[in-house]
């Protein structure tokens, strides 16, 4: 299994669902999962705008969020990618660039060289592929 999506946390159930059916692409299956997954309302929504997609709704859909995360707990090798859900980095002195970076920004190094003190390495953006278990990047 693999993340399509990167997690998207936050107050995404009720009327918010509706926003994150933009770029569905070519996705042949919707899993409907959580609590409101069975309301009846929302699978005969999701059945009508989405014809060409089978519309998947197991049993006791309201609890397979939680017996998917037992699962994982126990066995965490089945997922083999994951979407960030953030950027992440390292905030870093780079040689400092006349305007480009802010003057209030410039460090002299104890050796002299002159610095931007604020800069941002990016490690990895918001909506990368991670694949679980190798190393994302490589830097010094």
């Amino acid at each position: 299994m693999k993340n399509i999506y990167k997690a998207s946390g936050g107050n995404w159930g009720g009327t918010k669902v509706d926003e994150a059916y933009s770029t569905i692409g070519d996705i042949e299956a919707i899993v409907l999962v959580g609590g409101f997954s069975n309301s009846s309302l929302l699978q005969q929504s999701i059945k009508s705008r989405f014809v060409r997609h089978t519309i998947i709704i197991p049993n006791d859909a309201d609890l397979v969020v939680l017996k998917g995360a037992v699962i994982f707990g126990h066995k965490p090798e089945l997922i083999t990618q994951r979407v960030s859900k953030y950027t992440y980095g390292l905030r870093m002195k780079m040689p400092f660039v006349d305007n480009v970076h802010k003057e209030s920004y410039k460090v002299i190094r104890e050796d002299g060289k002159v610095c931007c003190g604020n800069c941002f390495d990016i490690h990895i953006t918001v909506g990368q592929c991670l694949f679980v278990g190798e190393a994302q990047v490589e830097k010094s």
